[in-house]
């Protein structure tokens, strides 16, 4: 996963991943910033070291990692991955739903103003970003780097 394909993960219940996923999110390299929450939600679920060695310095996760430090449920041999998922979201489907949804309310609803908040200024510093120069310098450089 790349870019908003990872960010994202920090708002999700459950993430499986192949044991083959990486997870990168390229901001500074870009001269972009955080989006989807990421400021907040990969501090809160991985600590701030490895959030900033991501958020901050590009670094990019490996499954096995990523499972380490809590932003991946867990891993599964590539080959067998849907051998694997598939009977636990069968299970899942199962559950009473209005369990599901009032205890997803108990266990996510006291950040609902504040990740909303957070989306608001992340979305408007971006903003900031897309026109600035070096953006567009980084975007110069990176169409370089693909013509060699």
């Amino acid at each position: 996963a790349i870019g908003i394909g990872c960010t994202i993960l920090g708002l999700l219940d459950v993430v499986y991943a192949s044991e083959r996923a990486t997870f990168h999110i390229p901001f500074t390299a870009l001269a972009l910033t955080p989006e989807a929450c990421s400021s907040y939600t990969f501090p809160k679920i991985m600590g701030p070291a490895t959030a900033n060695e991501m958020l901050l310095f590009n670094r990019k996760l490996t499954a096995t990692e990523a499972a380490a430090r809590g932003l991946v449920t867990a891993e599964f041999p590539h080959d067998a991955m849907g051998e694997e998922i598939w009977p636990k979201i069968a299970k899942f489907a199962e559950l009473p739903k209005n369990s599901l949804i009032y205890s997803k309310a108990l266990v996510r609803g006291g950040e609902k103003e504040l990740l909303r908040d957070l989306n608001r200024k992340e979305s408007e510093r971006l903003q900031e970003r897309w026109t600035s120069d070096e953006v567009s310098m980084s975007s110069k450089v990176l169409e370089k780097t693909r013509k060699k």
